[in-house]
């Protein structure tokens, strides 16, 4: 369903796809684009779906072993990365939904969100575990993958990359110690 904002500043409804999973949908993600949708939900699957006409371009059932709980696009559009319950991490290719990689066991609780960075090369994740994780997906299948891990006093429902080296999170007290972290690399 998209809605849109009318000149009289009311949001008006553009379309809408009933039944797009058999279970909730958790997650939803527009491509760079604009041209398409990638869904994630409780039913294991993650779907990529045509923007204007909601019509299903590509689907992967039991994409993950537990619920999707977080997808989203590359900065380029060609990769789509997903979290779960699981609580793995998996980077897909964006037009046949392939599986490129994966980490397994990337937190010790549910992973509640994952964000790619503006220039695609890393991923951060947020999770119950209390958790922020930022990953470097050059060095993915390596040892020193984790280029940093934050211990926060909650866990982590959003995580979000504000531009090259802030992301965004529920601390603002946390934004600024992860800010500098990352301007220090």
């Amino acid at each position: 369903m998209a809605r849109r904002l009318s000149q009289d500043h009311k949001l008006e409804m553009l379309s809408e796809k009933t039944n797009a999973h058999s279970h909730w949908v958790m997650s939803v993600a527009f491509s760079p684009d604009g041209t398409k949708i990638v869904s994630g939900s409780g039913d294991k699957t993650i779907k990529v779906w045509d923007s204007g006409k909601l019509e299903l371009l590509s689907e992967k059932t039991n994409a993950h072993n537990s619920v999707v709980t977080s997808v989203a696009f590359s900065p380029d559009g060609t990769k789509i990365v997903s979290g779960s319950n699981d609580p793995t991490i998996k980077v897909w290719d964006s037009a046949k939904l392939e599986l490129l990689s994966k980490k397994t066991s990337a937190h010790s609780d549910y992973i509640n969100s994952v964000a790619f960075s503006p220039d695609g090369t890393r991923i951060v994740s947020g999770s119950d575990d209390w958790t922020i994780k930022v990953w470097d997906l050059v060095k993915w299948s390596r040892k020193d993958h984790l280029m940093f891990n934050v211990t926060t006093q909650r866990f982590v429902l959003l995580v979000l990359w504000l531009n090259k080296y802030s992301m965004k999170f529920h601390d603002d007290v946390l934004d600024l110690l992860i800010e500098a972290c990352l301007q220090s690399r």
